[in-house]
């Protein structure tokens, strides 16, 4: 990124407009592939804007639709959509396809900041198919390449949160496409990871493990902090999956402990100590999630944390939470829980609400989150998450304890531990038949 400041002083001191705005994208470009979004961009690119003028040109668009972008990335959601709304028209009017991929791109990821419902599905999918057809038809092997990559890997998560199984692959697969090309480490890093989250979701452990360990190897490039979390929540999964929570506890604890402002991993360490049987820890942790005085940020991670809280709070028993945790989490009772950008997916988020409801004995909303739950599930193929639902679900039908609640349960957990068996899932199966080891 040096170079590029470098670039920037010396046309800023020659009042070179072309060559400040060549700096201003190339600026961004660099950030964005490492992850690292700043204001430094932000001013990069309002200061280009400045020296180019109002004149509608293609420099000017392509500066509106990044700055929009870049706004966007460092959490300046409202001023993000205001840049993009004056950008988008230019894009259209100057037929700049780069530009009008990063501004559909734009909007698309601004609606993401609140809860998406069933009724906003066609809406994202057309918009989501329009950036895809760009993405196809811009050629490779120059700048707009990373335009490209990111579209097709916020797809994957995009169309999996919407319970898109074919949009997912196809948007992953479009992504492999492009390793016959140079890709950067960040590229390839990318697309390592969203294999991991590929492999998870179908509940291939090992092929996840081995995906994760070349994408963190491929970081080491990117002298960047975000891999390394992403990697750490990739095999906490895997391992609480295996019943193996205990090999990565002190890495999340280590973590937390370096960056105790970092609210979201929190949840984590309270699953583990719950998982462990530390149910004073984890009890108090849940207290303190659920404060007032403590606001998950509306981030792409606020769902799992949620969800997190939720599975405490139904371990624990504890209704008065179960309330509101409740109350938070159903905006999102439509979607797939992911973790972006390409993380994790933990399956539907109508599991949880199941749980939740069922703590609350209201059988009948619980049976219908858990139905929902199944479809979900089934449809993207989350055969881990699957086996839980599963497994809930019956829980929930033996508490009720209704006339034939008995023999759709023992359905339901003879189809769950023959996943978690299959699978290795030895945490469920120890959860499914307590003294018992398989």
């Amino acid at each position: 990124m040096n170079i590029f400041r470098e670039a920037a002083e010396i046309a800023r001191a020659e009042r070179l407009s072309a060559e400040l705005t060549k700096a201003a994208l190339g600026f961004e470009r660099a950030e964005r592939g490492l992850n690292v979004p700043s204001e430094a961009s932000v001013a990069l690119l309002e200061e280009a804007l400045t020296m180019v003028g109002p004149e509608e040109t293609i420099d000017r668009c392509r500066l509106l639709s990044c700055l929009g972008r870049a706004l966007q990335s460092i959490g300046a959601a409202k001023r993000a959509s205001e840049v993009t709304r004056k950008a988008m028209p230019l894009a259209r009017r100057l037929n700049d396809q780069p530009s009008i991929l990063d501004g559909l791109m734009c909007e698309i990821l601004s609606s993401n900041t609140s809860p998406i419902t069933a009724q906003q599905f066609d809406h994202r999918r057309t918009k989501l198919r329009e950036a895809n057809r760009i993405a196809q038809s811009l050629p490779l092997g120059g700048h707009d390449d990373t335009h490209i990559t990111y579209t097709y890997i916020f797809s994957c998560s995009l169309y999996l949160e919407m319970g898109d199984i074919n949009g997912f692959e196809s948007a992953l697969h479009d992504c492999g496409q492009l390793s016959d090309y140079a890709q950067s480490p960040a590229d390839k890093w990318l697309l390592l990871s969203a294999h991991a989250m590929r492999s998870i979701l179908y509940g291939d452990f090992k092929s996840a493990e081995r995906n994760a360990g070349q994408a963190l190897d491929v970081a080491q490039a990117l002298e960047a902090e975000f891999p390394a979390g992403v990697h750490g929540m990739q095999m906490f999964t895997i391992r609480r999956e295996q019943g193996r929570l205990a090999e990565v506890a002190p890495f999340l604890k280590r973590f937390l402990d370096e960056h105790p402002e970092d609210k979201l991993w929190r949840p984590g360490l309270m699953l583990i100590a719950s998982d462990l049987g530390f149910e004073a820890q984890a009890r108090k942790t849940l207290v303190e999630m659920t404060s007032p005085e403590i606001t998950l940020p509306m981030s792409g991670e606020r769902t799992i944390a949620l969800c997190y809280l939720a599975e405490v709070c139904v371990r624990l028993g504890d209704t008065q939470r179960a309330e509101q945790i409740y109350d938070l989490l159903l905006p999102y009772r439509d979607i797939a829980v992911t973790v972006p950008v390409v993380t994790l997916c933990c399956g539907s988020a109508a599991r949880y609400l199941g749980m939740l409801a069922g703590v609350l004995e209201r059988w009948e909303v619980a049976e219908e989150h858990f139905e929902i739950a199944l479809a979900m599930d089934e449809r993207i193929k989350a055969l881990p998450w699957l086996a839980h639902t599963q497994h809930q679900y019956a829980r929930a039908l033996i508490a009720r304890a209704r006339g034939a609640d008995f023999a759709r349960a023992r359905e339901l957990r003879a189809a769950s531990t023959a996943t978690a068996e299959r699978l290795g899932m030895a945490a469920l199966l120890r959860r499914l038949h307590p003294g018992h080891h398989r």
